[in-house]
């Protein structure tokens, strides 16, 4: 989406993260932020997962990220970014800038979690195998209570991607409409399929499965609750809630 938005003449940074683990064709997330985020993350000794509390941020951090902000107001007319962290600091980028419109994707929390543990080090995959499902529900927590304590003020479109995906033309003009931009290249010529959902290798593989038994055993019913909120709160819902297959 965010390589999309790019094309569509919506500059989403100068220095971008390239590719990895599961994403092959490149992140697109700005490596500005992402640098931001892992300090402020760091600052409150915590990382992108282990984020169960309230995070603190310093005076220095919003100097910083105000100084981000206004260089790059001050370089483009219409630009944006791309960085999962940015969810854990949403009332902290808004009180900044009032005029951000937020677009929030979400997807299946098992689809979330397998890619998580394919990716995930060693340490955390074998030590600490919940950081990922709880990730989720952490992170989308995080939009569920900026959207509904916010959206009186703040500009936010929840969309699903599988709900995009499936109806992309759809999902183009609706955005559009919100962007108030015109978003007038087709979505089929970014959206790469065969590079998504790749498996890892057998026993990695195996040990997911192991986990992902545990963790539909245990937290499908906090899942299905979330992923019915999100639905309800989306200017584009998915078909039909994830059964964790």
């Amino acid at each position: 989406m965010a390589s999309y938005l790019e094309a569509c003449g919506i500059s989403m940074g100068d220095r971008l993260l390239g590719a990895g683990i599961g994403n092959e064709l490149g992140h697109f997330e700005d490596m500005e932020f992402l640098e931001f985020h892992k300090d402020l993350l760091r600052e409150n000794k915590t990382d992108m997962y282990g984020c169960q509390r309230q995070l603190v941020v310093p005076g220095v951090y919003r100097d910083r990220a105000l100084s981000i902000l206004n260089r790059r107001n001050s370089k483009y007319n219409l630009w944006g970014w791309k960085e999962p962290r940015t969810t854990l600091f949403l009332p902290f980028w808004f009180q900044l800038d009032q005029n951000v419109k937020f677009i929030f994707l979400y997807r299946d929390p098992y689809e979330v979690t397998k890619s998580l543990y394919r990716r995930m080090k060693l340490k955390y995959l074998f030590l600490q195998p919940w950081k990922a499902p709880l990730s989720w529900i952490r992170y989308n927590g995080a939009l569920i209570d900026f959207v509904e304590n916010y959206s009186r003020m703040a500009d936010c479109a929840v969309v699903s991607l599988s709900g995009f995906i499936a109806n992309p033309e759809d999902g183009r003009s609706k955005l559009s409409h919100w962007l108030g931009v015109e978003l007038n290249v087709p979505f089929a010529d970014f959206y790469r399929p065969q590079h998504m959902n790749r498996r890892s290798s057998g026993w990695r593989e195996r040990l997911i499965r192991a986990y992902m038994w545990l963790v539909k055993a245990t937290l499908d019913r906090r899942f299905q609750s979330m992923y019915k909120q999100l639905e309800q709160l989306a200017e584009i819902p998915s078909s039909a809630v994830g059964k964790g297959t």
